[in-house]
């Protein structure tokens, strides 16, 4: 089965039967809904996590992946040695599932640049995670 992601402005929303990425400029954003084939493993994902970019190093681009078990309002942001920012790559209403964010980094310079992602729940509950990646020109 495929599935088609489209903004609505609000949230990211799935179509079945069709391709199933957003571009947005140079970010392009795969979500995959958390369905199983196993009655163990069906259902919505269990816990907050944001992964390890691959590929790591990387140049010029590499993907983001993180993974909602519930509506989020996320903030994901790329920033450079001593902290500045240097990239948002999503900002808004997510609901539960994975998301793949492609972050393409040939603006930058070679070094070691962090990624962090803030997602605060409806309750007001957050969760903050940060990694961190390799860019070799």
């Amino acid at each position: 089965m495929r599935w088609k992601h489209y903004f609505t402005g609000e949230r990211l929303s799935t179509v079945s039967g069709a391709r199933d990425e957003l571009r947005l400029g140079d970010i392009v954003i795969t979500a995959t809904p958390g369905t199983s084939y196993d009655d163990e493993q069906a259902g919505s994902p269990r816990a907050f996590r944001l992964e390890q970019n691959y590929p790591n190093p990387f140049n010029p681009a590499t993907v983001i992946s993180f993974t909602l078990p519930e509506p989020a309002n996320i903030r994901l942001a790329v920033y450079d040695g001593i902290g500045r920012e240097v990239a948002l790559l999503a900002n808004g209403q997510f609901g539960e599932g994975r998301y793949d964010i492609r972050f393409d980094a040939s603006r930058l310079s070679s070094g070691i640049y962090f990624y962090q992602i803030r997602a605060v729940l409806k309750n007001g509950e957050e969760y903050r995670q940060t990694r961190n990646m390799a860019l070799v020109k």
